[in-house]
């Protein structure tokens, strides 16, 4: 399980949990402090021959991280961006499995415990290769070392030559096979993307329900607060810019404007 300890992306009071409720359901929990740093310092042959479930971040990073090692994971979970809950339903697991404080106050100070190194981390890309198509840009593109061609094939090979929090041949790469498993404007995609979904289906629901209807649509009023917090941040970060904000603010305008008329219609019943 990565703890990503210099950067803080994965909540640890959700790690601390997980980790407690994963032991006592008879699982051996490994905490690593930083899963890139150890595949990047070349892990231990045990760990190459059967890492068993990863949990982390994004599957298709994890992914990648262990084409490097040549070893494939039995399962990868998303911990960065998925609940407790999400994970144990995923392992099979009572999603009422609990934790035993004891052992959750163990693994919480454990994880406190571990070295932070703020702007020092292991930051490097890793290559999707079932997307990759061997384009180069970015090897020609790094002004790093950090591609190197190995019988015709993009390879990242000077991974500490990379400069600490640039993704920026991830962006000159046509088909998006580039990917930074620490670059937090993945994680703003996914909540966004979670958002969108979660308020398609209580609308759904409330569009099809009979009895509850109302507080169904003070949910749905809810996730668009959040839609619209979340797509603030893209802007301010400058991931989507002020015309892009522009016209998608109007859309969660319009479907707030419809929204509200549904809540009046809905108190007045």
């Amino acid at each position: 399980m990565c703890v990503c300890a210099s950067r803080e992306i994965i909540d640890r009071d959700k790690i601390a949990d997980l980790a407690a409720r994963l032991e006592g359901a008879g699982y051996t929990v490994i905490l690593e402090p930083d899963l890139c740093g150890k595949i990047q310092k070349g892990a231990p042959e045990a760990f190459r021959a059967a890492p068993g479930v990863v949990l982390a971040c994004y599957p298709r990073a994890v992914r990648a991280l262990f084409d490097t090692l040549g070893a494939v994971p039995e399962k990868i979970i998303d911990i960065r961006n998925g609940t407790v809950e999400g994970v144990l339903n995923e392992l099979k697991l009572a999603p009422h499995q609990t934790a035993d404080a004891a052992v959750k106050e163990d693994f919480s100070r454990r994880i406190a415990a571990m070295p932070r190194e703020e702007g020092t981390d292991p930051w490097f890309p890793v290559i999707d290769k079932e997307r990759c198509g061997e384009c180069e840009k970015c090897h020609d593109f790094c002004l790093f070392g950090v591609y190197t061609l190995e019988q015709g094939r993009v390879t990242v090979r000077q991974s500490r030559n990379c400069k600490n929090n640039c993704p920026a041949c991830a962006r000159i790469c046509p088909s998006g096979a580039i990917i930074f498993p620490k670059y937090e404007k993945f994680t703003l995609q996914t909540q966004l993307k979670n958002c969108v979904i979660d308020l398609a289906r209580v609308i759904m629901k409330a569009n099809k329900s009979t009895t509850g209807k109302k507080s169904q649509l003070y949910e749905a009023d809810v996730l668009l607060g959040e839609m619209r917090m979340l797509i603030r941040l893209a802007h301010d970060l400058r991931y989507i810019s002020p015309r892009q904000y522009g016209v998608i603010s109007g859309k969660t305008s319009e479907i707030g404007a419809l929204l509200g008329g549904l809540i009046k219609f809905a108190q007045s019943q």
